[in-house]
């Protein structure tokens, strides 16, 4: 989970991942990099994709992306050049 604690202006300048123990401790240490990956993508600005491609789908239970998309990657792009 991804929390908002400080913003400036349109900037997040304070923001912590929280995991949830139980769920990760059954994961592989891969299959915990590509939650980490998913929940960083929320800090830089990137909402869930509807894509089962993408790693910032809603249900990353299934079919575990373990990396960032061409896509995902141009969004973030975008965001950070606005």
């Amino acid at each position: 989970m991804y929390q908002r604690l400080a913003t400036s202006g349109q900037y997040v300048t304070v923001w912590r991942i929280i995991y949830n123990d139980y769920f990760m401790q059954n994961l592989s240490i891969t299959d915990q990099h590509a939650v980490a990956t998913h929940e960083f993508g929320h800090v830089l600005g990137l909402g869930h994709f509807d894509d089962p491609y993408q790693i910032m789908r809603p249900d990353p239970t299934t079919n575990w992306i373990k990396t960032p998309s061409y896509d995902e990657l141009n969004a973030v792009d975008w965001i950070n050049s606005q």
